[in-house]
C-alpha cells in the first residue's frame, strides 16, 4: 500500500495541470495543489481504488559499478537508512540530506548514485533528480535537473550510456503522456536544458501480448466546498490517469529492482515474470517466465503472494533469483480450480508445511540462458517455514557468495558481506566533510545543469 504522501502526489499530478502563459517555455507546466486535490478523496474509511498496485515485495540490493566486483554500492530497503559506498578500498556511509525532499528510491549509474526528490506544499509538489559521485574526491549531492511532471512520477531514473536518457520506473500508478493513449511503468526520460521530460514507454510483453499496460481512468468525488484552487482542479479533469495491468500479478512488484552494469531487472513477483532492459540502448532485451505461467492461471497465485522472493545480480552480471519451488506453485493453481474457499485454504495450509526449500536459479540477462542451482555448498537451500520464506533477504557480495537472512539476522548478514562501516572515530561538528554522514544534512546542494561526460567503461 503506498504512504499517503505518495498518494496525494500521484493524485495532484495525474489532474491536467493548467498550461503555461508561454508555450515554448522550458519550464515544467504547475503543478494542482495538494490541498486542493485532498478534498477530492472519499472519506474514511477509504475504499481502495484500482489504481493501487498489489503489495509489493522489499529488497536490499548490492550493485557493483565495475568489472572487478571490487567497488559496489549497497541500497537498503529502506534509503532514510545509510547507503554504503566502496571505491578504491575505502568505504563511508552515505546519507541523503532531508534538505533534498521525499526520497523512496534511489538507484545507481555511470559513476553515480541518483535519487529523485519530491516536496510538496498548499500550493505545489516539485520533483528533481539529484546525484552523488561514488567517487568520494568528486563531491557529494548535487542538483542534476528538475523533472517535468506531466506524466507522472518516476520512482527512480537510471542513466542510460548517452548520458542524455534515463530508464524511469514509476512504482504506483505508471507513467501516462496527456497527448497518448498508452500508459506504461517504465519508460523512457530525455535531458534537455535543466529538465528530465518523458518521452516514450517501454513495453512489458507477456505470451502474445506486446504489451500488457493499459491506460485508465478513475473518476474523483467533488469537493463540497469551493475555493480558488478547487476550481483550478474542476476546469481540468477532475480524474486519475494510471497504467493498469490484468491480471494484477503482473504488475512490477520487486522494489529496489535489480541493477547491474548492463541491464536492470523488473520483476513481477507474484506471476514470476523478469524484464531485462539494456542500460545501453534502454530497449528491452528479453522477458523471463520463470515457471512458464500461463495468463489465465496467475490469479490463482494468490496463495503463494510471491512466486519470486528476491533477485540479486552476482559479479559475473548473471542474476541470481530465489523463488518458490514448481511443486507449490503447480499445487496452488490445482487447488482454485474448485469452488470451496475453506478446503483449498486447508489444503493449502496442509501442502505448505511440506515446502520450506527454495529453488534458486541463474539466468543470463545476454543469452536469456536460465539455470537451476541444484545441491550447492553457497545456496542455502531451505528457510525455517514456508511463511518465513517470504520475509528472507539475500545478496551476492563481492566473492560470489550467496548472504541470506533465512536463519540470521539481517545485520549479521551485513557484517559478514563486509558491508558495515565502521563507527566515526571523530564525531566533532565542526569538521565540513561531505563523507561524514553525521554532516549531510548540512551540506550546500549544488546545482549541475549539464550532464556529466562520464560514460559507462568496463575495467
Amino acid at each position: 500500500m503506498i504512504s499517503s504522501l505518495q498518494l496525494l502526489i500521484s493524485l495532484s499530478v495525474a489532474v491536467t495541470p493548467p498550461q503555461t502563459s508561454d508555450p515554448k517555455a522550458n519550464t515544467p507546466s504547475p503543478v494542482v495543489s495538494a490541498s486542493a486535490v485532498k478534498q477530492y478523496l472519499p472519506p474514511e474509511p477509504v475504499v481502495v481504488p484500482p489504481f493501487i498496485p498489489p503489495d509489493s515485495r522489499p529488497q536490499d540490493q548490492l550493485i557493483f559499478t565495475d568489472y572487478t566486483a571490487k567497488n559496489w554500492v549497497y541500497l537498503p530497503i529502506n534509503v532514510k537508512d545509510q547507503l554504503i559506498c566502496k571505491y578504491a578500498g575505502a568505504k563511508r556511509a552515505i546519507i541523503i540530506p532531508k534538505t533534498l525532499g521525499e526520497v523512496e528510491n534511489c538507484s545507481v549509474g555511470r559513476g553515480y548514485i541518483w535519487a529523485v526528490a519530491t516536496k510538496a506544499d498548499e500550493k505545489k509538489v516539485e520533483c528533481n533528480l539529484y546525484r552523488c559521485p561514488i567517487n568520494p574526491k568528486e563531491g557529494t549531492w548535487e542538483e542534476y535537473a528538475s523533472i517535468d511532471p506531466s506524466s507522472g512520477f518516476p520512482s527512480m531514473l537510471i542513466p542510460l550510456s548517452d548520458g542524455i536518457k534515463f530508464i524511469g520506473i514509476a512504482q504506483h500508478i505508471g507513467f501516462a503522456k496527456p497527448e497518448e493513449t498508452s500508459a506504461s511503468f517504465i519508460g523512457i526520460y530525455k535531458y534537455g536544458n535543466g529538465i528530465l521530460k518523458y518521452d516514450h514507454d517501454l513495453e512489458l510483453p507477456f505470451d502474445k501480448k506486446e504489451h500488457i499496460g493499459k491506460r485508465m481512468t478513475y473518476k474523483v468525488n467533488p469537493p463540497e466546498n469551493t475555493n480558488k484552487d478547487t476550481e483550478s482542479l474542476e476546469k481540468n479533469e477532475s480524474s486519475i490517469t494510471y497504467c493498469d495491468i490484468n491480471p494484477k500479478g503482473l504488475t512490477p512488484s520487486l522494489w529496489i529492482p535489480s541493477i547491474s552494469r548492463d541491464y536492470i531487472a523488473v520483476t513481477a513477483a507474484s506471476a514470476g515474470v523478469i524484464w531485462f532492459f539494456d542500460l545501453d540502448s534502454g530497449r528491452l532485451k528479453r522477458t523471463i517466465n520463470l515457471c512458464g505461467i500461463e495468463e489465465k492461471d496467475i490469479d490463482k497465485l494468490k496463495r503463494l503472494k510471491w512466486i519470486i522472493i528476491g533477485t540479486s545480480f552476482a559479479p559475473s552480471g548473471n542474476l541470481i533469483v530465489a523463488a518458490r519451488q514448481s511443486d507449490i506453485v503447480d499445487f496452488s493453481i490445482k487447488i482454485e480450480k474448485t469452488n470451496d474457499e475453506t478446503e483449498n485454504k486447508k489444503a493449502f495450509e496442509f501442502m505448505s508445511k511440506e515446502f520450506s526449500n527454495f529453488q534458486w536459479w541463474e539466468i543470463d540477462p545476454e543469452t536469456g540462458t536460465k539455470i537451476k542451482i541444484e545441491n550447492h555448498v553457497d545456496y542455502p537451500p531451505q528457510s525455517k517455514s514456508f511463511s518465513k520464506q517470504s520475509l528472507m533477504r539475500f545478496l551476492v557480495d563481492e566473492t560470489g557468495k550467496i548472504r541470506t537472512s533465512a536463519f540470521s539476522p539481517w545485520t549479521d548478514i551485513k557484517d559478514q558481506s563486509g558491508i558495515a562501516v565502521p563507527a566515526e572515530k571523530d564525531k566533532s561538528p565542526e569538521k565540513n566533510d561531505a563523507t561524514n554522514p553525521k554532516q549531510t544534512d548540512k551540506i550546500d546542494i549544488k546545482s549541475s545543469n549539464k550532464p556529466s561526460s562520464k560514460q559507462n567503461t568496463k575495467e
